[in-house]
């Protein structure tokens, strides 16, 4: 099977690589993950302005395998967004509900989400002919700070939460990387019904998985690239770091793993466009890249020594990334356990 992208592809990952290497260089990315919103409305809104927003939504033209590129270059760029929570784990779902509320695809409305990794009984709702009623306490809930609704699970039901109808409250939390994650109490929150969750979310989060997978392996890209760059520039006994052998061999083990990283994710953004699961190919991708952008970021870290530890310096940016999002909609322990199941090894 042939993952390469197509000419349009090509262009929208062109575009994007020209844009977010010049709006959202690493300088641009500690300040955002200094200040107090997290992200940049102004980069944003100019991200909608290009379709980004809207590219897999409906009338956008595009599907997973397009938010794929994007992704792909924001992990690159370690640039942060709310398109995660806005776009994948609400926008789509809300579309296929055919409940999107006006504004998603235009970067003007933001919807918080309460989605992945939320316990099953962590939220309850109180279903009506007015609408519903929710209340509990959600430990990780993405980009809820200056949302215009929240999406969550309560149980069964998947609930579009008003919070400007109140009994809503968060918490800020510091997270090892950049995203914006907050814990969510809800105290009779109003909102809408918008379907089972049975029928929404494991769609929902498949695609999360998916994307998230694309995105570190935009992370991998840019430590490999960063590694290579400090093996030819570095001088040591004499020489380049590059010229020995531990240190080339140590570079193309981590590029097979950025390369076999990039086939199998793209390939679980392909299968999701035939099925809306696509457990296998999920679960082997996310356990996959996990792992592997695990030894390209330690790897990166030796090559570059003391330095590729310290705060001041570029790339812990990339492996503090790499570590989320290794962690986050399961593990590859998780990943693999769940593929031992579906062929009856467990």
């Amino acid at each position: 099977m042939n993952f390469a992208l197509n000419d349009d592809q090509s262009q929208l990952q062109k575009v994007a690589r020209a844009y977010l290497e010049s709006k959202s260089p690493p300088a641009v990315v500690r300040d955002l993950e200094d200040g107090a919103l997290g992200y940049s409305p102004e980069m944003w809104a100019e991200m909608a302005e290009m379709g980004w927003a809207g590219l897999a939504l409906p009338g956008g033209g595009g599907d997973v395998t397009d938010l794929a590129v994007i992704f792909g270059e924001l992990g690159r760029a370690v640039c942060p967004t709310p398109i995660f929570s806005t776009v994948v784990l609400a926008g789509m779902t809300l579309a296929e509900a055919g409940q999107l509320p006006a504004g998603v695809a235009e970067g003007i409305t933001l919807i918080g989400t309460a989605v992945a990794d939320v316990p099953p009984d962590a939220l309850v709702a109180e279903i009506s002919d007015s609408g519903a009623k929710v209340s509990g306490t959600v430990p990780f809930a993405y980009d809820i700070q200056g949302a215009g609704a929240i999406l969550v699970v309560a149980g069964p039901s998947v609930v579009l939460v008003d919070p400007s109808q109140g009994g809503v409250r968060w918490t800020r939390l510091e997270a090892m990387s950049n995203d914006r994650l907050f814990e969510l109490h809800l105290e009779g929150a109003h909102g809408e019904l918008v379907g089972k969750s049975g029928r929404l979310i494991g769609p929902a989060l498949a695609r999360a998985t998916a994307l998230r997978t694309c995105e570190l392996v935009g992370v991998m890209e840019r430590a490999v690239e960063m590694a290579a760059e400090h093996a030819r520039a570095r001088v040591q006994f004499g020489q380049p770091l590059g010229a020995f052998q531990a240190v080339q061999h140590r570079l193309a083990d981590m590029l097979i793993d950025l390369e076999g990283a990039r086939l199998v994710a793209y390939r679980a953004a392909w299968a999701l466009t035939l099925d809306p699961l696509a457990e296998h190919e999920v679960a082997v991708a996310k356990a996959w890249v996990s792992d592997a952008c695990q030894r390209v970021a330690f790897g990166a870290q030796q090559i570059h020594g003391g330095i590729g530890v310290d705060l001041d310096y570029d790339l812990q940016l990339y492996f503090r990334r790499a570590k989320a999002l290794e962690l986050e909609l399961g593990s590859a322990p998780q990943h693999r356990a769940k593929l031992a199941s579906n062929i009856g090894l467990c």
